[in-house]
């Protein structure tokens, strides 16, 4: 038994001694915290703390009422308790939900983050998934600052785009290609981080500051390596470093926002700089009907390339993609636009036909939220290079991706993605197919 002395609630106005079990002193707790009468509960709490420094139930519940009375340090100092001497599954979760809750009180909501991510992993059922993932949004949308990783490991049947040909002809004469210029099997190990920080000066107004790198690189597979000696994954790698300011203005809170975004990047290609760029984005979304949206964007982006200023390069785009929610929750997105690049270099300028659509069921399949795309570009290049009628190229990639939150590990979950592409050329040199499997993660919420 334990005497504590607890607020009358009826016509007494002095504290009267009651005499609870702890059992009963837990449930009083509970209900303290559920009416929101936050003084009892912490004084509940630290008379079952009396008992029992290690009392689970009281650490947290104690960590829970100084949040709710404002005294956050206090509050962390008694979530960390917790989770130093949890032990099973359950008591972990709540130490590092109620852990979460007194970081992001404080303001410092990426640790709160981090902390939701191990309450998920240890999250004893969906039901308490489903409360982390609706923590989560609501820390991340509060949140400054942002921050995605991408990691990927792509099998493929054709890593540097080389001819599927063995012989070209160029100019009514036949040209045996170099091992390094035909398809070569391997892997694509990709690593990308993005950053971002978000400040909303007024209402209807929104800034970003971002920082991204996206790096690429490749392992040749043993027959790529004996049919073209001395050329190495590394010749064929790629990564790209950007800066970005942007943001998004609506005047009215329902009005389909107008955004923008000025990117400067530097790029590589097998271990040299290969361009410095300057890209300036505008979208603009609109509802045009329940369940409907018309997202519109455009682009001008300025390249100047470090191999010669002959590639220099202008690159325009529009682009307008239709996405809806039909009944059933299924998601399909159809987009179609135009890409002009202007540039004194033969096979740098073109004119491009973009098109897609992509689907995405509502409904798990097998356990996985899947997903199909289907895309096609049509290239007509302004000049020919090797004599003769331009390059004329047409394109189509097939793809289908597999996403699987219910193997998340600290709420990552693997992606599994399968792409075969094709693309055809009047000029024999540029045609190539490729099949890729692509091992992913991402976050779960």
């Amino acid at each position: 038994m334990i005497v504590v002395g607890v607020a009358a609630t009826g016509p007494a106005t002095a504290d009267e001694a009651v005499t609870l079990t702890p059992d009963e002193m837990r449930a009083a707790t509970d209900y303290a915290l559920r009416i929101h009468d936050s003084k009892t509960a912490l004084k509940l709490a630290d008379a079952l703390l009396t008992r029992d420094p290690a009392d689970m139930f009281a650490l947290i519940a104690r960590a829970r009422a100084l949040r709710d009375l404002g005294r956050y340090q206090d509050s962390l100092a008694s979530a960390r308790d917790a989770w130093a001497r949890a032990e099973g599954r359950d008591d972990r979760y709540a130490a590092a939900l109620v852990t979460a809750q007194a970081l992001s009180s404080m303001g410092r909501r990426t640790r709160a983050q981090i902390w939701l991510r191990r309450a998920a992993q240890n999250a004893p059922n969906d039901r308490a998934k489903a409360v982390v993932a609706r923590d989560y949004a609501h820390v991340r949308e509060r949140n400054p600052w942002s921050t995605r990783l991408t990691f990927g490991l792509t099998p493929s049947s054709n890593v540097n785009n080389g001819s599927s040909s063995d012989i070209v002809v160029i100019g009514g004469l036949p040209f045996v290609l170099a091992p390094s210029a035909k398809a070569l099997s391997g892997q694509e190990l990709r690593f990308g981080a993005e950053t971002r920080y978000r400040m909303r000066p007024t209402d209807t107004l929104s800034l970003h500051l971002g920082a991204e790198i996206d790096t690429r690189t490749y392992r040749l597979s043993s027959a790529a390596r004996a049919s073209a000696p001395g050329v190495t994954g590394s010749d064929f790698a790629w990564a790209a470093a950007e800066i970005s300011f942007g943001g998004s203005w609506a005047p009215k809170p329902d009005a389909g926002p107008l955004g923008f975004e000025l990117t400067l990047g530097k790029s590589f290609y097998g271990g040299t700089a290969l361009a410095d760029y300057a890209r300036l984005e505008l979208t603009k979304s609109y509802a045009i009907a329940p369940r409907t949206l018309l997202r519109l964007t455009g682009s001008a982006e300025q390249q100047w390339r470090a191999d010669t200023p002959q590639n220099d390069a202008t690159v325009v785009l529009g682009n307008a993609a239709l996405t809806r929610r039909l009944g059933n929750g299924d998601i399909v997105t159809l987009s179609m636009g135009l890409r002009d690049t202007e540039s004194d270099g033969p096979s740098i300028a073109n004119e491009a036909r973009l098109a897609s659509i992509a689907y995405r069921f509502a409904k798990p399949v097998l356990g996985a939220r899947v997903g199909l795309n289907l895309a096609y570009e049509g290239r007509e290049y302004d000049m020919s290079l090797f004599g003769g009628a331009p390059r004329s190229d047409t394109r189509l990639e097939l793809g289908v991706s597999a996403f699987l939150p219910q193997h998340d590990i600290y709420g990552f979950a693997p992606e599994i993605g399968l792409k075969a592409s094709r693309n055809r050329s009047n000029l024999s040199l540029y045609d190539s197919q490729e099949i890729g499997l692509t091992l992913g993660i991402r976050s779960a919420f």
